[in-house]
C-alpha cells in the first residue's frame, strides 16, 4: 500500500528530471536567443566632436571633426554648420571608413559662435541626428592680416635666422604626426574593447542578480554567494573599463597625444556633453554593486540601484540620445538591455553554478555544509528531522 512517506522519493526524483530538461531547454533557448540580444554591443552614437561640444577656441578653425562609435553614412547634408552670419559653406567627407566625418569650411572660422547639425545611419538602418556648438575667439581676417603687416619684417628675420632649424623641425614634426596617427588607431581600439567590457559587465552583473534572486531559492540559496562573486568581479570590470574609457576618449580628443591621458585639463575636456552623465552613471552604479552584492538581504538593494544606475548610462548613450520619438525608442532600449541580461547573465550564471557543483560531486550544498544548513537543521523538530532521513535514504 502506498503511503505519502513512499511516494516522496518518486516525485523528488521527477523534480530533477524536470530540472534537467529546464536546464537544458534554457541552454537552447539561450543559443537561439542570443543573435537578438547580441546588438545590444552595437550601438551607434556620436563620440565626440572637434572642437568640442561648447568648447571655446582661441584658434580659427580650419576643419570641424566628427567622430562616431561605429562607421556610419550620410544621410542628406550629413554636417552643416551655421555661424554668426547664416549658413557656412563647407566640404563634408568621411575618413577612417565613415568612423570620422570632417567638414572643412572655404574660409577658416574666426571670432563668432557657431553650431553644427548633424545627420547619419548606423549601419542597422537606424538614423541618426544631433547638435553640438563652439565658440571661435580668434580675431578676425583683417585683424589678423593687419597684424601680420605689423610683424612682416620681424617674422621674416627670424626665418631666415634660423631656415636650417626650421627644416629639421619640420622633418620631426612628420615624424611625431605619423606616431600620433599609429597612437589615434591604437586607442581607437582600445576604447571599443572597454565599452564593450562595460556592457558586457553590466550585463553580466544584472543576470546574476536576476539568477541570484528568482533560480537560486529553497536549498540552492546556499550557492548564491558563489553568483553574488562573479557579479562583484563583472562589476569591477565596469569601473576599469570607464578609467580606460576617459583616458582613451583624452587621448583621442587630442588627435592620439598619449600625454594627454594624464592630463587633468584634457580629461576634463573629454566628459563634456552627455559623456559626462554616461560614464559617471555606469561608475557609479558599478561601485553601488561592489559594495551591495554581498549575501545580506539590507544591502543587496544597493546593488539592485547600481544596476539600474549601469543601465541607464547605456540607455542614455544608445538610440534615445538621439531619435525621435525618444520615450519609443527609450522603452525599447530598456526592454532590450533586460532581455539581453536576462539571456546572456542567465547564461554565464549557469555555467559557473554548474561547473561550482561538479567540483562538489554534481550536487548543490546539503544542509549540514554551510551555516545556513546547519541552523535549519538545528531548528528541524525531531520527527521533521525522521522523516527527511527517510527520505534521503529511500
Amino acid at each position: 500500500m502506498l503511503t505519502a512517506v513512499s511516494l516522496v522519493p518518486s516525485v523528488l526524483r521527477a523534480v530533477q528530471v524536470s530540472s534537467r530538461l529546464a536546464i537544458g531547454a534554457l541552454a537552447v533557448a539561450t543559443v537561439l536567443m542570443f543573435p537578438l540580444a547580441a546588438p545590444a554591443s552595437a550601438h551607434t552614437d556620436l563620440d565626440s566632436t572637434m572642437p568640442s561640444d561648447g568648447a571655446s577656441v582661441d584658434e580659427p578653425v580650419e576643419e570641424v571633426t566628427l567622430t562616431f562609435t561605429l562607421p556610419v553614412t550620410q544621410l542628406g547634408e550629413g554636417l552643416s554648420l551655421q555661424g554668426p552670419d547664416g549658413a557656412v559653406p563647407a566640404e563634408v567627407s568621411s575618413r577612417r571608413d565613415g568612423l570620422v566625418w570632417v567638414a572643412v569650411p572655404q574660409q577658416p572660422l574666426v571670432a563668432g559662435a557657431y553650431a553644427g547639425e548633424w545627420t547619419v545611419a548606423a549601419k542597422d538602418g537606424h538614423p541618426l541626428s544631433g547638435e553640438f556648438s563652439f565658440t571661435v575667439e580668434a580675431e578676425s581676417a583683417d585683424e589678423q592680416t593687419s597684424t601680420a603687416d605689423d610683424g612682416e619684417a620681424t617674422t621674416q628675420a627670424s626665418a631666415d635666422a634660423g631656415a636650417g632649424s626650421s627644416s629639421g623641425s619640420g622633418t620631426t614634426s612628420t615624424t611625431s604626426s605619423g606616431e600620433n596617427d599609429g597612437a589615434y588607431g591604437a586607442v581607437t581600439v582600445l576604447a571599443r574593447l572597454a565599452s564593450a567590457a562595460a556592457l558586457w559587465g553590466g550585463l553580466v552583473a544584472a543576470g546574476g542578480l536576476v539568477f541570484a534572486a528568482w533560480v537560486l531559492t529553497g536549498r540552492d540559496r546556499d550557492d548564491r554567494p558563489v553568483i553574488l562573486r562573479v557579479v562583484r568581479w563583472s562589476a569591477a570590470l565596469i569601473l576599469l573599463a570607464v578609467a580606460i574609457r576617459i583616458m582613451a576618449r583624452a587621448v583621442l580628443l587630442s588627435q592620439g597625444d598619449l600625454a594627454a591621458a594624464l592630463s587633468a585639463e584634457a580629461i576634463s575636456t573629454s566628459l563634456g556633453g552627455t559623456t559626462r552623465w554616461v560614464l559617471g552613471l555606469q561608475a557609479a552604479g558599478a561601485l553601488l554593486v561592489v559594495v551591495g552584492a554581498r549575501r545580506a538581504a539590507s544591502v543587496v538593494w544597493v546593488a539592485a540601484v547600481g544596476v539600474l544606475a549601469i543601465g541607464a548610462g547605456h540607455v542614455l548613450a544608445g538610440h534615445s540620445n538621439t531619435v525621435e520619438p525618444r520615450w519609443i525608442v527609450l522603452l525599447a532600449d530598456v526592454a532590450h538591455l533586460l532581455a539581453a541580461a536576462v539571456w546572456v547573465g542567465g547564461l554565464v550564471m549557469l555555467g559557473v553554478l554548474l561547473r561550482h557543483r561538479r567540483r562538489r560531486g554534481g550536487r548543490p550544498a546539503r544542509d549540514g555544509a554551510t551555516p545556513r544548513g546547519r541552523a535549519r537543521r538545528h531548528r528541524t523538530p525531531p520527527c521533521g528531522r525522521t522523516l527527511r532521513e527517510r527520505v534521503g535514504s529511500g
